[in-house]
């Protein structure tokens, strides 16, 4: 007799599916690993501490909802409380924050860059 996970009782619509590497922002990935590609770990690197990389997929994810704050402190804040809300460490969250806006600045100026224009002009 077939057991739930072979005839799909028993499972929801998500289940078994894994999100992108990235966890959709490669820039995130970039900054915090300093190359992209799947991880940009090279076996001579120790292992990346898996509270830093799940915080950093963390606000990856919520990347899009958080830039939607034009104040960059109420912007850092939020991100700091969105992962305090998910249960990460003080000092984790506020590493993850720091690594987050240094790589949301550099996107921004590099998006700058490529339209001609210097940060902060509303020309």
């Amino acid at each position: 007799i077939p057991g739930p996970a072979a005839t799909g009782a028993g499972t929801s619509a998500g289940a078994g599916r894994r999100p992108p590497a990235t966890g959709g922002n490669a820039s995130l990935e970039t900054a915090v690993t300093g190359e992209s590609g799947v991880g940009g770990w090279s076996p001579e690197d120790p292992l990346p501490d898996p509270e830093r990389v799940a915080a950093d997929r963390v606000l990856a994810r919520r990347s899009s909802t958080l830039l939607r704050e034009p104040d960059l402190r109420r912007r850092r804040d939020r991100a700091y409380a969105l992962l305090v809300r998910n249960g990460f460490d003080p000092e984790t969250c506020r590493s993850a924050v720091r690594r987050w806006m240094a790589a949301e600045s550099a996107n921004s100026m590099l998006d700058a860059d490529a339209e001609g224009v210097e940060p902060g002009d509303d020309a």
